[in-house]
């Protein structure tokens, strides 16, 4: 059967490229596995939404190591799970920062630093959070202390050193909490 539009022979293809003139496209079909993972991945969310359980008996865990962290930290805290690595701890606390809970992603964070003291992110993502609660000198300290994790001259310690002369003239300004 043909559909009315001429194939273009691979050869035919190559010398119309060589003299600029358009090409026709070959139609290639569309699969229904091409999207097949993104439609099970919102399923999965679908059924999330009513409760673990409901998903559980769906899926089991084969999609759950596919959602993002904050997702996965949402579902083990359902579950009962306690956070013990410190990997959890800064989860937890972007979670809350996302949610603008400041004082519980604080918390986190340094929950994290606590079990591991070179979780760069950890103090990056404190220092931020100090930032909103106003806490300025608190969130110098740990910029310093994320900066230490850098090369002096790379494109971001720079901008970070002159973020504190900012946030320096903030609190003397304001008169930071702490």
């Amino acid at each position: 059967m043909s559909s009315g539009k001429s194939k273009q022979e691979p050869k035919e293809r190559q010398k119309l490229a060589a003299e600029g003139k358009p090409q026709e496209k070959e139609s290639q079909p569309s699969l229904p596995q091409e999207n097949l993972y993104k439609r099970e991945m919102e399923r999965y969310r679908t059924h999330l939404q009513r409760g673990f359980e409901p998903a559980y008996k769906i899926y089991g865990f084969t999609l759950f190591h596919s959602l993002a962290a904050e997702e996965k930290m949402d579902i083990i805290q359902q579950l009962g799970f306690k956070p013990k690595e410190p990997g959890d701890f800064f989860n937890l606390g972007c979670i809350a920062a996302k949610k603008d809970e400041y004082p519980k992603a604080c918390e986190h964070f340094r929950k994290t630093i606590e079990l591991a003291e070179d979780f760069e992110q950890a103090y990056y993502n404190l220092a931020i959070c100090l930032e909103h609660l106003g806490e300025f000198k608190d969130a110098i300290e740990n910029w310093k202390i994320y900066c230490e994790f850098l090369s002096e001259d790379s494109s971001e310690a720079l901008m970070i050193a002159k973020h504190i002369e900012e946030l320096k003239e903030s609190a003397s300004g304001k008169g930071s909490k702490k």
